[in-house]
């Protein structure tokens, strides 16, 4: 035990390029803190530059990107002095590019000094000291965390098998290439594995439908490929007032040029009033009436697109359908009603949309008829039970009138886009192989620390019949889901809160969360701020953006990377997991 006794209630690198040649290049660019593809061209041998814009005496600054979050992945400027971040700023009106986005912080991002120096923020390796779930903890050394973290890693292990290990969903460092939760799972798989869950709280529907349609789930593209689409069709989608701010860069842009704008969304939204050519308000959950309806105007109406069905696609109608499948099971069969008796006319769909038949035939064929046309579906409205029908109706539309795999065009359902060869030669942490095949939904975690046989394929369970066991150890790293962002709160408290069920919790993260709370280890975290890390957009350019260390953390703040080798260590693994990388910077 530390005599310092404060109570509180409160395979790494890999790919064409290494982390280390990247910060070393990518520092040496200009003073912009992104590269696109036309700017990668600086030598690796260059020594990292400071950035040195609007700097007072005796002050630097230097440009950087917030890993959490966010897609937007803004240029953040940091002023410091003597070692401390004095104030943040953003892009000048000087560094504007009308190519690339404006790259411009919110008010969020340029508050982060705050976020950074609050006195709240965890500054000392913590063990606790009272029930689970009350917040109360004492300081312990670094030595005693990370023994005792590597001890019981190896009791579990060895009682319940690597199995019994689960990794908490990184919310809080979504926005970086590189994560210490991605550094955990390389731990978990050269020591026996570890049940990895699969999909998201936030687009979970859409994620798992889309390949249905199109095989991936990328169905979307880059927004600077849009540049020159005559129509975009905005489906529940409001980027303007979410983290996918920047496609506002890229929509104004289109909008000059000529491109037309419908938003169809339940509210007016922001996006809908800087943006909308036309609003098409619909009652909430009932998208796939309209889907429907248009799409049966289309084929009725022979607006389709005939050449592209025949050449890439099966089911369509009854001549298109595999071997062996029965009658009526044909999208156009069942547009027409010849199973159920109801054709899915704009008529059938007005009162259950409450959207005017007329409009549903007008959208319908400038829809069908203008090619290329982006159909971008946001991810709200997937978020409700058989929300997945709303992303799947809209990859069928799309299908139908042959906007897939077309440069100006965007395949509804999940979007994003593949990873462009630029971003290809940015190689995140290597996580090798996992030992333990099995995989649960994210949203069935609880049961699978409560019950294992609450977990069956039946509701989720992949690669398996059943667990072999259940959650008995649970790392959250940078993520406050554990009782904050899950289908039933109340009942996970109480499932953490019974220390017989999952026997040990290890929480890495900047403040205590009501998650943070459930931790036996409470680690302090550094911020984005406080180390490296290369931040990817969300689906905008073909560009990767630095982000640069500012300053070194204060009090015992340590990088995941840091503590987690310390453990490999213990664990016998050390050189395995770091293959001699000292710091999350190499």
């Amino acid at each position: 035990m530390s005599n310092q006794s404060d109570h509180h209630s409160i395979k790494p690198i890999s790919g064409d390029i290494s982390r280390r040649h990247f910060i070393q290049a990518s520092s040496a660019l200009v003073t912009l803190p992104f590269f696109s593809s036309n700017t990668m061209a600086a030598t690796q041998d260059h020594a990292i530059a400071e950035k040195t814009i609007d700097a007072k005496e005796n002050e630097r600054v230097v440009s950087t990107c917030s890993s959490f979050d966010c897609g937007g992945k803004c240029d953040i400027r940091a002023h410091v002095k003597d070692g401390k971040v004095t104030r943040i700023s953003t892009r000048p009106d000087a560094d504007l590019d009308e190519e690339m986005p404006i790259m411009r912080a919110c008010v969020r991002g340029r508050g982060y000094r705050k976020f950074v120096y609050h006195p709240d923020r965890l500054k000392y390796p913590m063990k606790r000291v009272g029930k689970r779930g009350e917040g109360r903890f004492e300081r312990i050394t670094w030595e005693e965390a990370t023994t005792l973290i590597a001890q019981n890693m190896q009791r579990i292990t060895k009682q319940y098998g690597p199995a019994s290990r689960f990794v908490s969903l990184s919310t809080g460092v979504t926005g970086g290439i590189f994560s210490g939760a991605n550094m955990l799972r390389r731990l978990f798989n050269l020591t026996g594995g570890f049940l990895e869950n699969y999909h998201s709280v936030s687009n979970g529907n859409t994620l798992a439908v889309t390949p249905y349609t199109y095989g991936t789930a990328a169905s979307g593209s880059t927004l600077d490929t849009l540049a020159n689409t005559p129509l975009v069709i905005l489906w529940g989608h409001n980027p303007n007032e979410t983290i996918f701010g920047h496609s506002n860069h890229y929509f104004q842009k289109m909008k000059k040029n000529g491109t037309k704008f419908i938003v169809v969304d339940p509210r007016y939204s922001d996006t809908a009033s800087s943006l909308a050519d036309q609003w098409i308000p619909l009652l909430p959950t009932t998208d796939n009436a309209m889907i429907d309806a248009m799409m049966y105007v289309i084929v009725s109406e022979n607006l389709h697109d005939q050449a592209f069905i025949d050449k890439y696609t099966l089911g369509f109608d009854e001549h298109q359908m595999p071997e062996g499948v029965g009658e009526n099971e044909s999208l156009v069969a069942y547009l027409m009603g010849k199973k159920d008796g109801i054709k899915k006319t704009p008529e059938w769909a007005e009162p259950i949309t409450k959207v005017p038949a007329d409009t549903i035939r007008q959208l319908a064929r400038e829809y069908a008829s203008t090619k290329p046309a982006a159909l971008i579906q946001g991810w709200g409205p997937q978020r409700h039970i058989c929300g997945e029908r709303t992303a799947r109706g809209a990859t069928l539309l799309a299908t139908i009138t042959g906007n897939v795999g077309v440069r100006g065009g965007w395949a509804a359902g999940y979007g994003m886009a593949l990873n462009s060869e630029l971003r290809k030669t940015i190689a995140g942490p290597s996580l090798l192989t996992n030992p333990v095949k099995a995989k649960i939904n994210i949203t069935n975690w609880v049961q699978a620390c409560e019950d294992k046989n609450l977990v069956t394929p039946q509701n989720g369970l992949l690669n398996a019949e059943k667990l072999d066991t259940e959650i008995k150890m649970i790392f959250s790293m940078a993520g406050n889901y554990m009782v904050n962002q899950n289908t039933d709160i109340l009942h996970a408290a109480k499932v953490l809160e019974d220390e017989s069920k999952v026997e040990f919790i290890v929480c890495s993260d900047l403040y205590l969360t009501p998650s943070a709370k459930y931790a036996d280890i409470l680690l302090p975290e550094t911020s984005f701020l406080e180390r490296w890390n290369i931040g990817g957009t969300w689906s905008y350019g073909d560009y990767i953006i630095l982000s640069e260390k500012v300053i070194e953390p204060e009090f015992e703040r340590r990088t995941d990377y840091d503590w987690l080798r310390e453990v490999a260590d213990k664990l016998g693994v050390g050189e395995q997991f770091s293959e001699g990388k000292a710091t999350d910077r190499d």
